[in-house]
C-alpha cells in the first residue's frame, strides 16, 4: 500500500476511533456512559432503558455505529 493510502486509512480510523467515545456529554448536568455488561446490538430503546435501571441508572439510549446501549447519569 503506497504512503498516501495508509496514511488516509490511518487518519479514518482515528476519526472512528474518537467518533466511538463512550461518554458523551449531552445536557447540562447528565452524561450519556456505555453500559458494559449490554454485550449485544442495541435494537430497542426498552430494553435499553430496562437495562440501565436494573443497574441503577435513570434513563438508557441507543447511540453509536454499531447502536451500543449508553445509559444516562449525571457528569
Amino acid at each position: 500500500m503506497d504512503r498516501k493510502k495508509l496514511l488516509a486509512c490511518f487518519i479514518l480510523s482515528l476519526m472512528l476511533l474518537l467518533a466511538t467515545e463512550e461518554k458523551v456529554r449531552v445536557e447540562a448536568g447528565f452524561c450519556w456512559v456505555k453500559l458494559p455488561t449490554f454485550k449485544w446490538i442495541c435494537l430497542l430503546k426498552t430494553q435499553c432503558v430496562m437495562a440501565c435501571n436494573k443497574v441503577g441508572y435513570r434513563d438508557g439510549k441507543c447511540m453509536g455505529i454499531p447502536h451500543k446501549c449508553f445509559c444516562q447519569v449525571p457528569c
